[in-house]
């Protein structure tokens, strides 16, 4: 029978993940739940799904397998995670983590092979061990996380953000494509609208036994893939966070202005997808700077992350007189009517790309294509944004994003899940282990937003 293995998929998106393994139940996939962390693994067995767990061992001795495993590289990754350098004591503490679910992880693909590994936005260590076992398994597998626009996620099957394919394309590799112009006009129409589709019913949270949930954090500790005791005490809450659907007011200068869209210290694109990623002060200082270069009457307006800004990022920034903040709701404003846009690698800044605005990025990004967004540093901010002014690539971009939304992306809210969105999902999963399910009715899904309702010339599945 089928199985589907749902790859450490943590808890923050519970509700998606809950959606598409009760699909896939429902049209006779069997699907697992394969757990890094303890916690994890008794908040999945309480709601009711197939779990197995890999669980530390002490080192041993190791197959032909694990010592092909690139665990300095698995192990690098925790450490820029973590925001430590890495070598040293900190890559050998990873690494030895890591070493410790390897027999695991392995066996776990020996004793009841998988038909698709599927990731969802959570990269770790752990993760990059998982997907390098399910390689030399011959098992595919499928990464899905954020996407560049809202109520959509990227959909890829060798990566995500700057590991995707996308973010190393060349404008050559745009040479020949179509461009969907009714695609791309329902997108801006419905990201200017803020249309959002309707979700589908949350199921119950249950919160495991106390005593469970303590003894697993105590056993997940001092583990890497672990948030520590009392983290993984309350680890658990995390599926109960309800998203903001609330309007608010958007107050953008009458005047020309950049945009800024920032990120958290914490985003894995900063750690794990920029090289010495800047701070938001420092992006911000640098595009005060390059605004001033271009225009002097131009203002510099800094939209903040949907999670927040801690404390410590976020005082200096209230303390310049010339810049304004934002809250994450001006996101699509902000993008729509700027000069230009600067950030490390938010994902959002498609919102731009779509509206022909201007993208300056630091780090990779899936839609770093040289011509469709301008790659650049700190310190060359002002002659790139003066660059931006001349873009002639309207073509190239517009080919760029009809392949990105029509391919590489699920039009699903990630946090509030569609019936649409889910129906994708599952028939993407179907294509990719090349079988049809024999149960259920054949399930429909259409390309594009919920709104505009018009459908002529919107490719479906």
């Amino acid at each position: 029978m089928t199985l589907v293995l749902a790859a450490a998929p943590g808890i923050g998106r519970f509700h998606l993940m809950d959606r598409l393994l009760r699909g896939l139940e429902s049209r006779g996939i069997r699907t697992e739940v394969f757990c890094v962390d303890a916690a994890d693994r008794e908040f999945w067995i309480a709601q009711g799904h197939s779990t197995s767990f890999a669980k530390p061992r002490r080192p041993g001795h190791e197959n032909a397998r694990m010592r092909r495993a690139p665990f300095s590289e698995f192990a690098a990754i925790d450490c820029r995670r973590r925001g430590q350098e890495p070598h040293g004591a900190a890559l050998r503490i990873a690494e030895a983590r890591l070493r410790r679910i390897a027999p695991s992880v392995f066996d776990r693909f020996d004793r009841d092979r998988p038909n698709l590994v599927q990731f969802h936005q959570v990269r770790t260590g752990a993760h990059a061990l998982v997907q390098f076992a399910a390689r030399e398994a011959g098992v595919p597998i499928q990464w899905t996380g954020d996407g560049i626009l809202p109520g959509t996620m990227q959909i890829d099957s060798f990566g995500l953000d700057g590991d995707a394919p996308a973010a190393r394309r060349a404008a050559w590799d745009y040479r020949e494509g179509p461009i969907n112009e009714n695609l791309l006009r329902a997108a801006i129409a419905s990201v200017a609208g803020n249309s959002l589709p309707l979700p589908l019913p949350r199921s119950a949270v249950r919160a495991p036994a106390l005593l469970l949930r303590a003894a697993a954090a105590w056993r997940g500790r001092n583990e890497g893939t672990a948030p520590g005791f009392f983290g993984g005490l309350r680890a658990w809450r995390n599926a109960s966070k309800q998203p903001e659907h609330s309007a608010r007011t958007i107050e953008l200068p009458d005047a020309p202005f950049v945009a800024v869209l920032l990120q958290r210290s914490g985003d894995a694109r900063l750690l794990l997808d920029a090289d010495d990623a800047p701070s938001p002060l420092q992006l911000v200082g640098a595009a005060r700077r390059a605004a001033a270069f271009l225009d002097p009457r131009a203002e510099v307006v800094a939209v903040l992350p949907r999670e927040g800004l801690s404390q410590r990022e976020l005082a200096p920034l209230r303390n310049l007189d010339d810049v304004r903040l934002e809250l994450s709701h001006a996101t699509a404003a902000a993008c729509m009517t700027a000069l230009a846009v600067v950030t490390v690698n938010a994902p959002l800044a498609g919102i731009a790309l779509l509206a022909d605005t201007p993208v300056l990025h630091i780090g990779r990004a899936v839609y770093g294509t040289p011509g469709v967004a301008l790659a650049t540093t700190l310190e060359d901010l002002a002659p790139t944004l003066r660059t931006s002014a001349r873009d002639q690539n309207r073509e190239l971009r517009r080919r760029c994003l009809t392949r990105l939304l029509a391919e590489g992306h699920l039009w699903c809210l990630p946090d509030d899940p569609d019936h649409n969105g889910i129906n994708g999902w599952i028939l993407q999963i179907q294509h990719a282990i090349a079988e049809k399910s024999p149960y259920g009715a054949d399930l429909n899904y259409r390309v594009g937003p919920v709104w505009p309702l018009a459908s002529e010339g919107l490719p479906s599945s």
